[in-house]
């Protein structure tokens, strides 16, 4: 089943409002669903979902458990000459990221993600924190140079 993929944020094409679950179909057979006014990123419908609920309430959580946990792992087998021995501080530049438990987030952990290069790990961190429907809030660094709603 093909998922079904509209653009976040709002603007106008062709003169009219466009809203987060407008799209544009695309050039080509293939008759891919395009940006609809070039704003935001690609979501599911169900991370739109997410993103709208509004109403959140805050819990209380216990020390250790307030923060959400990424872990990036790299790959370390082949590298020593020997079987079954490692060089020090020597990995390859694959592995996988997986999300830690935190029952206060209502995070269960999946399988972890593999990555093939180092260009491949932002996309993946993405995926993993898309797949638990965590949504980050710009930092204030962040916030110089992002539009804000």
């Amino acid at each position: 089943m093909k998922a079904n993929y509209t653009l976040g944020g709002t603007g106008e094409h062709r003169g009219r409002p466009v809203r987060a679950m407008d799209g544009v179909r695309g050039p080509g057979r293939n008759g891919q669903w395009w940006p609809a006014a070039q704003l935001g990123r690609w979501m599911t419908q169900k991370e739109e979902s997410v993103a709208e609920d509004k109403d959140v309430a805050a819990l209380e959580a216990k020390q250790g458990e307030k923060m959400i946990e990424v872990k990036i792992r790299f790959w370390t087998n082949d590298i020593a000459p020997e079987s079954g021995k490692i060089l020090p501080k020597q990995a390859w530049s694959s592995g996988v990221v997986r999300i830690e438990a935190n029952k206060s987030h209502g995070i269960v952990p999946s399988n972890p993600k593999p990555f093939h290069s180092l260009l491949d790990v932002n996309s993946v961190i993405e995926k993993v924190l898309i797949e638990q429907g965590i949504v980050l809030h710009p930092s204030r660094r962040m916030k110089k140079y992002v539009a804000s709603e």
